[in-house]
């Protein structure tokens, strides 16, 4: 689960590499999980990748810090909450 104000890792080749979450788009909630999608800051980024420090964007969560535990897949966890 992740909370307004989180930091999150970034998993993708924008050349974002910390965000930070300010929001969960499409329900009045506190809490982002897995598939939810969120408002990010970008607060760090690569010079050469596509997106600047200081942009907002939206944001798919793909895995978090939480350990969670499917049917036919093994647990997993996660220190760093990627985004």
């Amino acid at each position: 689960m992740l909370q307004v104000r989180s930091s999150l890792d970034v998993a993708d080749n924008t050349g974002a590499k910390i965000a930070w979450n300010i929001g969960v788009l499409g329900r009045n909630q506190r809490y982002a999980g897995i598939g939810d999608v969120i408002k990010v800051h970008i607060k760090e980024a690569t010079p050469d990748g596509s997106v600047k420090k200081g942009e907002v964007h939206d944001a798919v969560v793909v895995r978090t810090g939480r350990s969670s535990a499917a049917p036919t897949a093994p647990t997993c966890a996660l220190r760093a909450m990627p985004v």
